[in-house]
């Protein structure tokens, strides 16, 4: 997708032009831990998704419980259909669980 070259060549540029390593550089990244899955929806959910009032409050509920400990990315894949629900947080039982209820909640409600 680009994203890692992307990311790689503003890290190699910071490096640059920085006094400091890019070890010392990188060590000041958190770690967090992440998980994601993958739910097969219909067609039709994988275009309009993103209008789903029930769905965009579920998302909306997430990013609130998840506010000031974690994030969260909602998206549709580009290759095939199926939502990628991942979140990440410094506590993984919580991640875990929002990542659960969203994907439960897409299987129900926007599945085949």
């Amino acid at each position: 997708t680009g994203d890692g070259l992307l990311t790689a060549i503003q890290v190699l540029s910071a490096v640059r032009r920085g006094a400091r390593p890019a070890i010392e550089l990188l060590q000041d990244v958190p770690r967090l831990p992440q998980l994601l899955k993958n739910v097969r929806v219909s067609a039709e959910a994988h275009r309009t998704w993103k209008e789903h009032m029930g769905l965009r409050q579920a998302i909306a509920e997430v990013e609130s419980e998840l506010a000031g400990t974690g994030r969260l990315l909602v998206r549709a894949s580009g290759t095939e259909p199926k939502i990628r629900v991942m979140a990440e947080g410094s506590d993984m039982a919580q991640v875990t669980a929002v990542v659960d209820r969203l994907a439960t909640y897409i299987a129900t409600e926007l599945a085949d």
